[in-house]
């Protein structure tokens, strides 16, 4: 063979080679791939799960006493290939699929579950797990813990309604703040039981919560543990006292700052007749009378939502007149007691809303502390709450207190040469705009005040009795000027003195008031020093014939009082007519010497 016919024919059978691969090639590419197999595979794992109290994160939240129960919806498993590997998406992600696990006849037929969510406006895939909306649109999720409307509180609620309904058990969840293994899949979790004990906390048993717990978060990296927050709303309690220091007689404002709770959001369809409740209701110390709701001046008001409401509405509707109860008054008889209940429908309108309710009282003599007293006048308002539309059953209270302080003091008369008890002095009292107070004479050395003077008379007589004791009570702080009207027989009247009334407070940092006068005495004649501040008591020791003083914290302050005997000899006329006399007593004085010695100078 020739040289030539060899490199022909070397060329031919390299393009023969080309020609059957690329014959090959095109024949691959016209073909459809293999399928890929695949199948499910149930996630066994399990991931701690830890609840958190939301709103309900106050100091005096009990976690002891909340009780909450997890139920697992549906089973969670990964798609997998033959060989067992991991499918996943153009993302990366691993690819999950759900399983209907609620019931045995649910997961057997899941068109009961199917149906129950249509009903409501969502579309349930049997095959995938997959819940949308009916119109195919994406579930928007469940924010804040007061929210209760979106789609997943919608949901949230319903499934647990169906898992109430059907006492389908589940799984007990620990304390608030302790994890919980659960096996991954999808859940539902809801409050089972907030005991009365814990009514403190003001909790409202927290909205049904979905949770979708899977080996994997968003990023595709390992979930070991979820931090859950509860959607517990809470109902507050406030309530203030315009002015905690009075006198007898003296109008008390009370308000009373709260709010309705938030329930799920399906609450209305979840309460039986009846309910909710909430009711505000105050029973009051035994000094203080509650002002009838009739009395013009002092009408109790009710502000829900920063706009004032009253107990009922009328309007014309069809022609007709219809008559609409937002809340109902009672008082009772004594008016030391009143409650303010909303109706259902209310409540339900106005979830979450802000109250204020303000009433008024007055602070009488009658069963009142003489002089001061660190238990004061209190009153606690109680709040009476539906907590649960899951439980109408579970009914809690919440409560909050005030005292208002009145204050006074012993008066004690004492001879300032022994120091014995002196009776039959007379004084009186005013206040710094030197208006009289008017005293009610209780007996036994006992004034309590009653009122201030029309004009500049009528103040009452303070008499001193045998005992040389008398104790004033009811008086509020302010500076008092007490003046001797009268002394003993055979004594000095003592000049005026000025009292100072004030409120002790825990510390100079802590302005709680502790129901103790701080009492400065300046003036006048006194027993001991001028001034006893810093709520120093003094308490008044007799005996026959003298008082003495000791230092106590639980006397009364006392005020002691010294007289010396003494005489002012009487007199007639006035300064003007004796300088006249004076004055003509010199005169004839003069008389007299001129002719006495004007005769004896005659005479020489």
């Amino acid at each position: 063979m020739s040289k030539t016919l060899r490199k022909l024919l070397a060329i031919l059978m390299a393009a023969a080679l080309v020609l059957s691969l690329s014959a090959a090639a095109f024949a691959a590419d016209g073909e459809d791939p293999e399928p890929v197999t695949t199948t499910l595979t149930k996630v066994e794992s399990a991931i701690g799960v830890t609840l958190h109290n939301g709103e309900s994160s106050s100091a005096n939240f009990d976690a002891s006493a909340h009780s909450y129960t997890a139920v697992k919806i549906m089973d969670l498993y990964k798609v997998v290939d033959s060989t067992g590997a991991d499918i996943v998406d153009s993302a990366g992600k691993v690819v999950y699929q759900y399983k209907l696990v609620l019931t045995d006849a649910l997961a057997a037929d899941p068109s009961a579950f199917t149906a129950l969510l249509a009903g409501a406006g969502f579309k349930f895939d049997a095959d995938t797990g997959e819940i949308t909306l009916a119109s195919g649109g994406a579930v928007t999720s469940q924010a804040g813990v007061n929210e209760n409307t979106s789609d997943a509180a919608k949901l949230a609620a319903l499934i647990a309604d169906y898992v109430v309904d059907n006492s389908i058990p589940g799984t007990a969840l620990n304390n608030v703040g302790t994890a919980t293994e659960l096996q991954c899949g999808y859940w539902v979790i809801y409050e089972t039981n907030n005991s009365s004990a814990a009514g403190a906390d003001g909790t409202v048993a927290t909205k049904p919560i979905l949770v979708d717990l899977r080996p994997t978060d968003a990023n595709g990296d390992p979930v070991a543990q979820r931090d859950i927050t509860l959607k517990d709303a809470k109902v507050q309690l406030t309530k203030t006292v315009d002015d905690p220091t009075v006198a007898f007689n003296d109008i008390i404002t009370y308000t009373v700052s709260t709010n309705f709770p938030t329930y799920q959001i399906n609450a209305d369809e979840r309460f039986e007749d009846g309910y909710p409740k909430f009711e505000i209701s105050d029973t009051v110390y035994q000094a203080l009378v509650i002002l009838p709701s009739t009395d013009a001046d002092y009408l109790l008001s009710v502000t829900v939502g920063g706009a004032a409401v009253a107990a009922s509405v009328s309007e014309e509707i069809e022609g007709e007149t219809v008559t609409t109860t937002n809340y109902t008054v009672e008082t009772n008889a004594s008016n030391t007691s009143i409650k303010v209940s909303f109706t259902p429908a209310f409540i339900l309108a106005h979830q979450g809303e802000s109250i204020v309710l303000q009433y008024h009282a007055k602070l009488t003599a009658e069963n009142a502390p003489r002089v001061d007293d660190p238990y004061g006048n209190p009153n606690t308002v109680t709040v009476t709450y539906s907590n649960n539309p899951e439980n109408n059953q579970q009914v809690l209270t919440l409560t909050d207190s005030t005292k208002v302080f009145t204050f006074g003091f012993d008066l004690i008369k004492v001879d300032g040469t022994n120091d014995s008890a002196l009776a039959g002095a007379k004084f009186q009292l005013k206040n710094s705009d030197d208006k009289g107070l008017v005293l009610t004479d209780l007996g036994g050395g006992s004034y309590a005040f009653s009122s201030l003077a029309e004009g500049e008379t009528g103040a009452t007589d303070i008499v001193i009795p045998e005992s040389g004791v008398v104790t004033i009570f009811g008086l509020d702080v302010g500076v008092y000027t007490l003046t001797e009207t009268e002394a003993p027989e055979g004594y000095t009247k003592v000049g005026d003195i000025t009292i100072t009334v004030e409120a002790e407070t825990v510390s100079a940092t802590d302005d709680t008031l502790t129901g103790n006068a701080k009492i400065s005495v300046a003036g006048g004649s006194l027993l001991n020093s001028d001034t006893w501040t810093s709520g120093t008591k003094y308490t008044a020791t007799l005996s026959t014939t003298l008082v003495t003083a000791s230092g106590s914290n639980g006397g009364n302050v006392a005020v002691f009082v010294r007289n010396y005997k003494g005489i002012v000899l009487p007199e007639t006329g006035s300064v003007t007519s004796i300088i006249v006399m004076a004055v003509g007593a010199l005169i004839v004085l003069g008389g007299g010497a001129f002719l006495l010695f004007g005769k004896k100078r005659s005479e020489e």
